[in-house]
């Protein structure tokens, strides 16, 4: 067993092999940086049973391109057991009364459980069917939250207008997680995480931020492979008892 307390500098890979564990610690903030993980063994962020609620914890693949011919690296994959779980965060939430251009405040239908000041939040655009469904929508950041949750004061005001009717008001979501998996440089080599054969997942409150390779171009042995997605569950096997 190894615990990970603290960000590792920069590090070419890590092999967790089948008798090995690794955990990252539920007391101090944490962040594995590297070009590729493999898990044959255990690897834990927290479990379902006892998620990470005091610290932060990361795993983050690094800007580089990966060096094999099927580009299976530069990314995770995991054939053993992966548990990843954050602080319980309730991840969206509708509009109580329209938020408008310059507002600075959101009224809520529902409590914004587990919301903090920093969070990234995104806001649905206010828009009728026949309209875009991307029109109007934007990002915004907690400033603070009542005590009841009903109510959250933004950081900076609004660009758009976010109107709708009873059932049909805009969405509020919750970007941010304290566990995470990303990808050091979005606009460069993206990592991937991959779990196959035999592997047993765990994923709960966690975000997934600037990962893929795969895009919707002509697939092609060189640059564009097949499979090498934000999350792929690729030809999972029940785990043994």
């Amino acid at each position: 067993l190894l615990t990970l307390d603290g960000a590792t500098p920069d590090l070419d890979a890590v092999e967790v092999r089948t008798t090995g564990t690794l955990r990252h610690s539920p007391v101090y903030d944490t962040d594995l940086r590297l070009g590729t993980l493999l898990v044959m063994g255990a690897y834990e962020m927290g479990t379902t049973f006892s998620p990470l609620s005091n610290a932060r914890a990361s795993i983050t693949v690094l800007d580089v391109p990966p060096a094999d011919p099927e580009q299976y690296l530069a990314g995770i994959i995991v054939t053993g057991k992966f548990q990843a779980a954050g602080r319980y965060k309730r991840a969206w939430v509708r509009l109580s009364e329209d938020a408008l251009a310059a507002s600075t405040v959101l009224k809520l239908a529902s409590p914004a459980t587990g919301w903090r000041r920093g969070d990234r939040l995104f806001l649905q655009g206010g828009h009728f069917p026949d309209e875009d469904w991307l029109a109007g929508t934007e990002t915004a950041v907690v400033k603070s939250v009542a005590a009841d949750g009903l109510l959250v004061e933004l950081e900076a005001p609004l660009r758009f207008d976010h109107r709708g009717l009873r059932q049909y008001r805009c969405a509020v979501g919750n970007l941010t997680r304290n566990v995470a998996i990303r990808s050091a440089n979005p606009r460069g080599n993206r990592g991937h995480v991959m779990f196959t054969g035999p592997a047993s997942v765990e994923l709960q409150g966690v975000e997934l931020f600037g990962l893929g390779r795969t895009t919707a171009a002509a697939l092609h042995p060189q640059g564009n492979h097949i499979g090498r997605y934000p999350l792929h569950l690729h030809h999972l096997n029940d785990w043994p008892a």
